[in-house]
């Protein structure tokens, strides 16, 4: 029997998915022992929505606060701020530069870049209020609202540890 490419890969991200939310749940245990071998304490909102993605994220983050004093970290495309929430939390001590429109897009700008012709969500459910009551820290949090890149503007002499950058 042939799997259709991505089919396998996808069965095996929702079962250990799954597999760590509940024994996450219910025994308060990570079935992989290896960060606990090497050390390092894992976060339990990392067994929620996304696992591998979340958890990239907690694993770049533990590399870089270890390695660099002080940086700024920033999410280009924040959107409703559900990742950002988790930028902020692993990075405490850091300034979080939030960009994005948090009005969504009008339609002709769809238009102009091909990749996004097929969109239908013109991501206007947003607003800087709800993502900022998302944050832990969210008197770390500078926000950029608008266009980018016009919403790096002055930010040229800032040095960055993180960027997300959502396309």
């Amino acid at each position: 029997m042939r799997f259709k490419p991505g089919i396998l890969a996808s069965f095996l991200h929702c079962l250990f998915t799954g597999i760590n939310r509940i024994s996450s749940k219910l025994f308060k245990i990570i079935i992989s022992p290896t960060m606990h071998a090497i050390g390092r304490p894992r976060e339990r909102w990392i067994y929620s929505y996304d696992y591998f993605r979340y958890s990239s994220l907690e694993l770049v983050a533990q590399e870089i606060n270890e390695k660099f004093s002080e940086g700024n970290v920033a999410e280009l495309g924040v959107y409703r701020g559900d990742f950002a929430q988790y930028i902020n939390q692993l990075f405490p001590n850091e300034k979080l530069y939030l960009v994005d429109t948090f009005r969504g897009f009008d339609k002709k700008n769809f238009e102009k870049e091909d990749n996004l012709s097929m969109v239908n969500d013109d991501f206007s459910n947003t607003s800087v209020s709800m993502v900022l009551k998302k944050m832990k820290y969210p008197e770390n949090c500078i926000v950029k609202q608008g266009f980018f890149p016009q919403t790096t503007i002055g930010l040229e002499n800032e040095e960055y540890i993180f960027v997300s950058i959502v396309v």
